[in-house]
């Protein structure tokens, strides 16, 4: 009787995941990411995301946990296809913007926090006012380079 070989690691941790076991795994991440382990966290929405590909607010979730860990580029990217899935969501706006500073991606970060704020014209999400200030900051950082440069 021949034994069978168990599955590389990396092919056990993202099977295809039930919904229910998706909302555990994106439950767990929250708590990680609570106690700053942004890793754990990154790892388990990975395990969410297997059984829910398309569930924007877990796309969501790993990018900022990604970003967390100071992997911006990957948390930009994660951010990105959950505004695909839902472009309505003022908060990712913000964060895309944000991820897009940090990368010194200007044009990107300014077109962010304007989709951000045009979502949230009347100023009443906490996403929304931190892209205002963001962008106020931005334009005023950007007129002291211009003039020390004169």
């Amino acid at each position: 009787m021949t034994q069978t070989k168990p599955l590389p690691i990396a092919a056990q941790i993202h099977r295809p995941w039930s919904p229910a076991q998706a909302a555990g795994f994106a439950h767990h991440a929250m708590l990680l990411r609570a106690r700053g382990e942004h890793a754990l966290a990154a790892e388990a929405l990975r395990h969410a995301l297997a059984g829910a590909p398309r569930r924007a607010d877990y796309w969501g979730a790993l990018g900022v946990c990604l970003a967390e860990a100071h992997q911006y580029e990957a948390a930009r990217r994660a951010v990105s296809r959950a505004l695909r899935l839902d472009a309505a969501k003022v908060d990712l706006w913000c964060v895309f913007g944000e991820l897009s500073l940090e990368l010194f991606d200007y044009n990107a970060a300014v077109h962010a926090f304007g989709k951000c704020i045009a979502l949230d014209a009347r100023a009443k999400h906490p996403a929304g006012i931190r892209a205002r200030a963001l962008v106020m900051k931005l334009d005023w950082t950007l007129k002291q380079a211009s003039g020390a440069k004169s």
